[in-house]
């Protein structure tokens, strides 16, 4: 009778927990119902309403995704960025962009530091390239007299190569906020897809 017990709690517990189990795989990338969705030609992406949107092409950028201000004092808004590089004529897999990026922010910011490099597979199927990294941008002061902040950063970028283009999102923290950030960011960056 005893054993009986047993498996019959063992039984429902097990019960109990497929929900839950099927509920956590059912999309892990699928946002949150209340996020909004920027859609454009060929990507989406989701995002949580606190976040800024800026379409304005600054910098070569296709959006900003800014993180709510911490305060008055913040220097840096963390953010989540898309740019877009036409790779017409030069035939690169996937994997020598990763390289050829690496190399290029190597030459960019010699402190860097590559933290993490992995090529992985979406909820859809398709892949990208993950990096994380940390680096310096900015100086101390400038040469005319002005100060220029010098922030240190943490980067997650993840690429895609799709239809001869270069997919490049970017997550961008101050190094000491990045813990604070990572989670949603990734849960953002992972709901990006290329149409």
């Amino acid at each position: 009778m005893q054993t009986v017990k047993i498996w019959c709690a063992l039984a429902l517990a097990y019960l109990c927990m497929l929900p839950a189990c099927s509920q956590k795989n059912k999309n892990a990338h699928e946002p949150p119902e209340s996020w909004k969705t920027l859609a454009r030609e060929n990507y989406t992406i989701h995002y949580p309403d606190s976040l800024e949107v800026d379409e304005s092409g600054k910098l070569g950028v296709r959006f900003f995704l800014y993180f709510p201000q911490e305060s008055p004092k913040d220097r840096f808004r963390e953010n989540i960025n898309l740019t877009i590089e036409d790779l017409q004529g030069y035939d690169m897999s996937l994997e020598q962009y990763a390289e050829a990026s690496k190399r290029q922010i190597l030459n960019y910011m010699p402190e860097a530091k590559i933290l993490e490099s992995s090529t992985e597979t979406d909820g859809t199927g398709n892949k990208y390239h993950r990096l994380i990294f940390e680096g310096a941008q900015g100086v101390a002061s400038g040469t005319d007299g002005t100060y220029n902040p010098r922030f240190d950063l943490t980067f997650v970028q993840h690429y895609r190569v799709v239809d001869g283009k270069a997919y490049v999102l970017t997550l961008t923290t101050e190094r000491h906020r990045f813990a604070d950030y990572q989670e949603t960011g990734e849960q953002i960056m992972h709901t990006f897809q290329v149409e």
